[in-house]
C-alpha cells in the first residue's frame, strides 16, 4: 500500500519501479482509506496482550482515515515478502539505507513525522513512511482481503 506521501511524485514512480524489479504488480488502484479499513490493517500490531491500544495505533489510524492511498497487489517468488521488506527498509526512515524505498524521504528532505489528533495517552504523531507492506504470508492473506475481492485475488494468484 502506498501511504499518502507515497502517492506523490517523485516517490510514486520510484516505488513502482523498485517493487516491479522484484515482483509483478497484478493490480494497482487509488483508494480513500476508511477508519474501519485502517483499524483492520493495524489491528494485529495495534494492541497489547490485554487488548489495550498501543500508543501508535490511534495516531496511524487517525492519520490515514480519509486519505488517498494506492493499493498494490504484488506477486512474485517464494521470498517476495522478505525481498520487499529489504527493499523498503525499517519503518523509521532515519534508520534506512541508500537504495531503500523509505530512505527516499531522507534523500529528498521531506517531513514524514505527522502531527495527529488522538485520544489522551496516545502518540500525537505518526510516520508517513511512504508504504505499508505485509510482514508475513499470513498477514498478506489477511490484508489483501481488506481491499481486494476473492475474484481479484484468484485472478492474480490463481488461488
Amino acid at each position: 500500500m502506498l501511504k499518502p506521501l507515497g502517492t506523490t511524485e517523485p516517490f510514486r514512480s520510484e516505488i513502482i519501479k523498485q517493487i516491479s524489479s522484484i515482483g509483478s504488480i497484478e493490480a494497482i488502484r487509488p483508494h480513500t482509506l476508511t477508519r474501519t479499513e485502517a483499524s483492520a490493517l493495524y489491528s494485529l500490531s495495534g494492541y497489547d496482550e490485554e487488548g489495550n491500544p498501543l500508543p501508535h495505533f490511534h495516531a496511524i489510524v487517525n492519520y490515514l482515515t480519509g486519505k488517498q492511498i494506492e493499493l498494490l497487489l504484488v506477486s512474485g517468488g517464494r521470498n517476495l515478502i522478505t525481498e520487499i521488506d529489504k527493499l523498503i527498509g525499517q519503518w523509521q526512515p532515519e534508520n534506512t539505507h541508500t537504495g531503500q524505498i523509505r530512505h527516499l524521504l531522507i534523500e529528498y528532505g521531506v517531513q514524514y513525522m505527522m502531527d495527529v489528533d488522538t485520544p489522551e495517552g496516545s502518540n500525537k504523531y505518526c510516520y508517513d513512511n511512504l508504504v505499508h507492506s505485509s510482514d508475513s504470508q499470513e498477514s498478506a492473506n489477511r490484508e489483501m482481503r481488506i481491499w481486494f475481492s476473492e475474484e481479484e485475488i484468484k485472478g492474480a494468484f490463481g488461488k
